[in-house]
Order: structure tokens, then sequence, then C-alpha cells
């Protein structure tokens, strides 16, 4: 059965924002890869690279998206500088919508403690 999931990296730490180049910045391959994996094995999939918004326009963008696409997962993408404004989407969308699994992928989730509330709320944690 084919899913639709949403893949999405979020707002980088504010100190990085005048700095990033939302064209040549932050892009993280095993996302881009697993999209591709995930077409190919016949799921919808939407991608949201929002790593260059600030936090408010991050969360708008997944929330809209999330009412309508509809997807059955969303999954995060979190590096070190991208970890407190994943942690507020995370927290939003189950808050929304509780039937969407959400994942954790990247570099820095394994880094996390695990008593946050918002570890709770996840469904698998890849990285």
């Amino acid at each position: 059965m084919a899913s639709r999931i949403i893949l999405a990296t979020c707002s980088l730490a504010q100190r990085w924002m005048k700095s990033l180049d939302p064209d040549n910045g932050h892009y993280p391959l095993g996302i881009a890869y697993l999209h591709a994996t995930l077409e190919r094995a016949g799921h919808e999939v939407q991608m949201q690279f929002l790593n260059h918004m600030p936090h408010e326009e991050c969360l708008a963008t997944i929330m809209d998206q999330t009412a309508t696409f509809g997807p059955h997962i969303l999954g995060l993408s979190i590096i070190s500088d991208s970890r407190v404004s994943s942690f507020r989407v995370i927290e939003a969308v189950h808050e929304r919508h509780p039937d969407i699994q959400i994942v954790l992928g990247g570099a820095r989730h394994h880094h996390e403690r695990a008593d946050r509330p918002a570890f709770s709320l996840l469904h698998a944690l890849f990285g």
C-alpha cells in the first residue's frame, strides 16, 4: 500500500540566517536518496528544504502541507543547528495531527536526550 510522505529539513539556528545561501546551503543527501527510493517504491513523496526560512515560516509551511497533503508519515532530517525548530515542528504536528507518524534521521537526533518530551511522539529514529 502506497503512503503519502513529507520529508523535510527545518530552520537552522538564527545565527546562521544572514550568511545562509538558500540556493547553495545545507542539502542533506540522505533525505534526497530516501525521497528517490520511496518514489521508486510507489509512495507519494513531497520534500521541503526549509533550513533557510525563519522558524515561523518553516512551521507554517509544514502545517499547511500536512493539512492539504494529508501525509501518513512526516520525516525530518536533523542536524545540530536545526534541532530546536525540528522539535517545535514535531510537537505542533503531533498536536494537530496525532495520526501522522513522525520519524527522525540525520546526524543529530541520536545526541539528544531521550527524555525530551518530543521523543515520546516519535514513531522511529534513523541515522
